[in-house]
């Protein structure tokens, strides 16, 4: 392993933290029938998640280090700022809530940040999440969380369908009211069946890129496993992903001026391989 894979392994794990083991114990349960019929019903789900006049919430697939877009490039929350800025109903709201799993578990690097550049209480949620066909979304404890979803020993925070934000003592009878099969984990794109993880390990033991990346998602927005997701994403990186070199570059930026220097060559390395968000990084920096 040469010194930036060293490197960028070190600073990954850093950025996640202490990795969540409970989660693991059952995170391939779900079959891929399953998974696909989830992913088809995900969004009609938060679609109808009431509007909280006091609150500006915003959905999406992520955990407390990134928000995704749907190319599953990362947005900063300088970037998220700026969305919520241009927004009419952010002006009026009291508060900003991340509502995706994890958002503001362990040292909330994204929230925290967010809140800094809004001034605005930033709200989320400190564990998965998982919605439910009224329109609610609820939160489990991420150190006693399984994939078989919340319940009332174990919930955290939640969203009601009126769009209200709650801490766990105001959840657990909401979440009495709902059907424990019928919640759908928020970041469904990425879950794996054990059948799946079985057949990608080999192949990305082997260097495949598309294995590589396939477990780095599991391993960073489901399972947060800080030790494997270094691993996944340094070995798709090295194997040409534009996708996980502009990931990694993203961990650099705002750094010393040596880190600085690895940031532009990971973020090449991106663009070379076609990754919009990278070329476009590349233009500003070459600009300033």
């Amino acid at each position: 392993m040469n010194i930036l894979d060293k490197t960028i392994r070190i600073v990954i794990t850093s950025l996640l933290g202490v990795s969540i083991s409970a989660i693991a114990d059952d995170s391939c349960f779900v079959s891929a029938d399953q998974k696909n019929n989830a992913a088809k019903l995900l969004h009609s789900y938060v679609t109808k998640t009431g509007d909280d006049p006091d609150s500006f919430t915003i959905a999406g697939i992520g955990n407390h280090a990134f928000l995704l877009d749907q190319a599953l490039d990362p947005l900063s929350p300088e970037e998220v700022a700026a969305l919520v800025k241009n927004s009419s109903k952010a002006d009026k709201a009291k508060r900003i809530i991340l509502a995706w799993p994890y958002s503001t578990w362990g040292n909330a690097h994204f929230a925290h940040a967010l809140e800094k550049i809004l001034k605005k209480p930033v709200l989320g949620f400190t564990g998965p999440v998982w919605w439910y066909p009224d329109g609610s979304g609820f939160a489990s404890q991420a150190e006693q969380a399984t994939l078989k979803g919340p319940n009332v020993s174990n919930v955290a925070q939640c969203i009601t369908r009126d769009g209200k934000y709650h801490e766990r003592s105001e959840c657990v009878n909401f979440l009495k009211a709902q059907s424990a099969e019928a919640g759908i984990f928020a970041n469904n794109t990425f879950v794996l069946s054990c059948d799946e993880i079985r057949q990608l390990e080999p192949l990305a033991l082997n260097g495949d890129p598309t294995a590589n990346m396939k477990l780095y998602f599991f391993n960073f927005f489901v399972n947060i496993d800080s030790d494997k997701s270094a691993k996944y994403l340094s070995n798709a990186a090295f194997g040409g992903v534009p996708l996980a070199n502009y990931l990694i570059a993203r961990t650099f930026f705002e750094s010393t001026p040596a880190d600085m220097k690895m940031y532009r060559q990971l973020l090449t390395r991106a663009a070379d391989g076609g990754n919009k968000k990278a070329q476009g990084e590349l233009k500003k920096l070459s600009e300033k």
